[in-house]
């Protein structure tokens, strides 16, 4: 993974002990993490879904990709016209 042409982060719920837990175990050095926002009691906007919109935010138009377990059609859709920019690769 270290060497594909981007910059690789965690952006997991697991957020820095994502460093000191699972890196060692993939023989991955210390990298940047993604923070999320704090839970909200309101209902999720229609959209993609918050995971989606921070890595949106956080790649601040860069191109990246992200591996998940819960990735929506919507996701997809928001995946496949950012990709028209190059910026978002879901799957």
């Amino acid at each position: 993974m270290l060497t594909l042409p981007c910059d690789l982060a965690w952006a997991t719920t697991w957020e820095s002990e994502a460093n000191e837990c699972l890196a060692p175990l993939l023989s991955l050095p210390r990298l940047p993490v993604v923070t999320w926002p704090e839970p909200s009691e309101k209902p999720e906007p229609s959209g993609p879904r918050w995971k989606t919109r921070t890595c949106l935010g956080w790649a601040a138009g860069r191109p990246f990709a992200r591996l998940d377990d819960e990735i929506t059609d919507v996701d997809r859709a928001t995946a496949d016209f950012a990709a028209l920019d190059g910026r978002l690769r879901a799957g």
